[in-house]
């Protein structure tokens, strides 16, 4: 049975359905699930899909510092063909300085063959959320939920080896849920970021052990402050098809903007 750990303690209920529902209604939360990266069915290519064996949930405050990065691979790359274009060049080249077409030969013109390079796509990119988190401790229960969060995001962020020490397990995977944004939501919420039930992987876990500049703790050794950064990047690319909002949607609300509408 997994763990379930939060923070703050006072804001957050204790059961998974009833995670990021505040009193005031306001509040966001981020509620982190670990997932152990093993593959259903192995032996057919057909509906091939992770395992949902749950190692801990975590619920956090949606922080100030949060992230959303979307990128995509481009890179530079001729169109046409050498025969067409550059090595029509080349050939000009050679009928002027004969076959000395080096550097030497062509700074004499001043001139060099055109490239005929353009900027083209070559694949999309995965999506990458980054986290930052202040944690104090105000009593004993914090200082102890906020002990178990650190040490998870430690823990399931490593790989694993087997007693051989041949082969080791990938490292956990992770999916969240923000409350109140990824959800039930209307139509017209444009803060939509469809990464619920998203598979990621959590590739940095950094932790400032002194925020304030000098290392001040508690009697058992655990500073009184510290700050937590999380970088999860996707396992798989977002398409259109497959984002936040249709082609539809996307276009309403920018028609929506342009006639002087409100989101």
């Amino acid at each position: 049975m997994s763990q379930t750990f939060k923070y703050p303690t006072d804001s957050v209920f204790a059961n998974d359905s009833a995670f990021g529902k505040t009193n005031s209604g306001k509040e966001r939360f981020v509620i982190f699930h670990c997932y152990d990266y093993k593959i259903r069915n192995k032996k057919s290519l057909d509906n091939i899909s992770l395992e949902n064996t749950r190692l801990v949930t975590i619920a956090l405050h949606l922080p100030n510092s949060f992230q959303e990065d979307i990128s995509q691979d481009w890179s530079t790359g001729v169109i046409f063909s050498g025969s067409s274009v550059v090595g029509k060049g080349i050939n000009w080249l050679k009928s002027k300085l004969g076959d000395s077409i080096g550097n030497l030969g062509t700074a004499r013109l001043g001139i060099a063959p055109n490239p005929s390079e353009e900027l083209l796509f070559s694949g999309p990119g995965l999506r990458v959320f980054s986290f930052s988190y202040d944690f104090t401790p105000r009593n004993q229960q914090e200082l102890t939920q906020i002990k178990a969060i650190v040490a998870s995001f430690k823990r399931f962020s490593l790989p694993l080896i087997n007693k051989s020490s041949l082969f080791i397990q990938f490292p956990a995977i992770w999916k969240m849920d923000i409350s109140g944004i990824d959800g039930d939501v209307d139509d017209t919420n444009f803060v939509m970021f469809g990464i619920k039930d998203r598979p990621m992987a959590l590739t940095d876990v950094g932790i400032n052990y002194t925020p304030e500049g000098s290392f001040i703790s508690f009697h058992d050794g655990f500073p009184i402050k510290i700050s937590l950064s999380l970088t999860l990047r996707e396992l798989k690319p977002l398409y259109r098809e497959i984002s936040n909002m249709s082609d539809d949607e996307g276009k309403e609300i920018i028609d929506n903007i342009s006639s002087g509408g409100e989101l």
